[in-house]
């Protein structure tokens, strides 16, 4: 008898596991945890019955299309544009794909108001087997994003969602576009190492290249001049002159150059900025003691941006859009003596524009790497690229010097050698007060920026920036301060994250998103 209560006892609680394990609900737990990588995961809680449902089927046509379809919905505050990649995150730690390694889900991601759930982001994401060459390129998931958006502007979302999925359906239904006759032609054209892109390509590369050369080998040079490294100035040039000579150009470190010698001249000061801690004014001393059209232009630029004599770094940097007439000077002055060349833009200007040509043309023989994903492309363009970019380089370089304007910069330029050897000692290698000028002239100052801070922190401070004893006394110690201050003013000029997402479902996805 105890053997057949104890089997009547196993069999009652047999059956009753089997009707708790047959029970609605956990058939739907179940159901629900084999449907977590699929279908519609409304944690909004934005739609009705009827609308999940339309949406439901939806997805499902998706899916049967070829492609595990999610479509997920979140209360989350957001102004940054995110959608996508969360969209491509939860593509990756759900595995959106039919098996490993297929890259082929499809996910919308929506990231909706509190506030106002009608209003949010949106990302629509396929896997990389129907995105790039697949049925669901760049250019669709845009038509689908578009589409979208008129929808869910106008409050209809679950419309615009059920549009969107039977879009997707179509173009998996449709296959990969057909390629358009621009597609074609480059297929034709640049496939492969010698293709006739490539042949083209890099026989202009070399015409122009040899045509760069030509123009370069000729340009004036100094013969049987021996340029012979020194640290003494081989003459009295103006410092904004020797720099130009020695440059073969007109720069923006001439001018400051310049400025420096009015300093000297006592024609402006430089001073401490009573009303901002290490920053530097400019004063108009004495405009009578500026020397030449180049001086006077430059005076006149300051004058017409102080306040009564004054300038502050602010005005410094706006007195710069009148340097240009400076320089305008200082190159009449050097053409005049018969050192530039009036002559030097016809061989110059070819240079710039060919280079740029070239350039441009090198970016458009890139095309086919990014349209039909030709590597070989990379040959031709690559050459264009490069030879346009050393010829737009050779034409700013180019030397505005004659021969005779080469004969004497070969001192100036042994003399800017001299300058550069000097750079490496420490302070006291070379008279300060003598060459600063000439190491602002020649564009040495990054070079010079540890021996400056030395000969500051010595107690050394530059003539031409102590026009009184009272400030001498101030600048003590600290002038290398305020030096920096000046120079970043005189050559001032303005300039103006993403995510990653791991290997696996969501790698070489693409997508579209936006706001509503």
């Amino acid at each position: 008898m105890t053997s057949l209560r104890n089997t009547r006892r196993y069999a009652l609680v047999v059956l009753i596991l089997g009707v708790f394990l047959l029970l609605p609900g956990n058939a739907s737990l179940t159901a629900g945890a084999s449907d977590s990588q699929s279908g519609l995961q409304d944690e909004a809680g934005v739609f009705t019955s009827d609308e999940q449902a339309e949406i439901d089927r939806a997805i499902q046509d998706v899916e049967q299309s070829g492609a595990p379809t999610i479509v997920y919905l979140r209360l989350f505050d957001t102004e940054e544009d995110r959608a996508v990649r969360d969209a491509q995150e939860l593509m990756e730690e759900q595995s959106i794909e039919s098996s490993p390694d297929a890259r082929d889900g499809f996910v919308m991601f929506f990231n909706l108001d509190p506030d106002d759930p009608n209003r949010g982001e949106f990302g629509v994401v396929a896997g990389e087997a129907h995105f790039g060459d697949g049925a669901l390129p760049q250019s669709r998931l845009n038509r689908i994003r578009n589409e979208m958006q008129d929808y869910l502007a106008d409050d209809r979302m679950a419309e615009g969602i059920v549009h969107g999925l039977e879009m997707a359906a179509d173009y998996l239904e449709q296959g990969p576009p057909e390629p358009s006759a621009f597609e074609s032609f480059l297929e034709q054209v640049a496939t492969g190492p010698l293709s006739l892109l490539n042949v083209l390509a890099v026989g202009f590369a070399g015409i122009v290249a040899v045509f760069g050369l030509r123009t370069w080998r000729d340009r004036p040079q100094a013969r049987n001049v021996i340029q012979e490294e020194t640290i003494t100035p081989p003459g009295n040039l103006h410092p904004s002159i020797a720099g130009a000579l020695a440059d073969g150009s007109i720069q923006q470190h001439h001018i400051e150059a310049m400025l420096i010698e009015l300093a000297d001249a006592g024609a402006i000061g430089i001073e401490p900025d009573p009303n901002h801690d290490k920053k530097v004014t400019v004063r108009i001393l004495d405009r009578d003691q500026a020397s030449g059209p180049a001086e006077e232009a430059l005076m006149q630029a300051l004058s017409d941006n102080a306040t009564g004599d004054l300038l502050d770094q602010d005005a410094l940097r706006s007195a710069q859009s009148s340097w240009s007439d400076v320089q305008d000077f200082i190159r009449m002055h050097l053409e005049e003596l018969g050192w530039f060349d009036r002559d030097a833009s016809s061989r110059q200007v070819p240079l710039i524009l060919g280079g740029v040509l070239a350039f441009v043309l090198g970016l458009v023989a890139l095309l086919p790497i990014f349209v039909v994903e030709e590597g070989w492309a990379l040959v031709g363009g690559g050459a264009l690229l490069l030879v346009g970019l050393t010829l737009f380089v050779m034409g700013l370089g180019f030397p505005r010097t004659s021969v005779e304007g080469e004969r004497q910069a070969v001192p100036w330029r042994g003399y800017r050698e001299g300058l550069k050897s000097a750079a490496r000692q420490g302070y006291g290698a070379i008279d300060l007060d003598e060459a600063f000028p000439y190491i602002v002239a020649f564009g040495l100052v990054p070079q010079y920026q540890q021996h400056l801070e030395q000969s500051s922190e010595a107690g050394y401070v530059p003539r031409w920036m102590a026009v009184s004893g009272d400030q001498t006394e101030y600048f003590a110690g600290a002038w290398f301060i305020y030096w920096t201050a000046f120079h970043t003013s005189v050559n001032y000029s303005a300039s103006a994250s993403s995510g990653s997402v791991p290997g696996g479902a969501a790698t070489g996805s693409g997508g579209a998103g936006g706001r509503f």
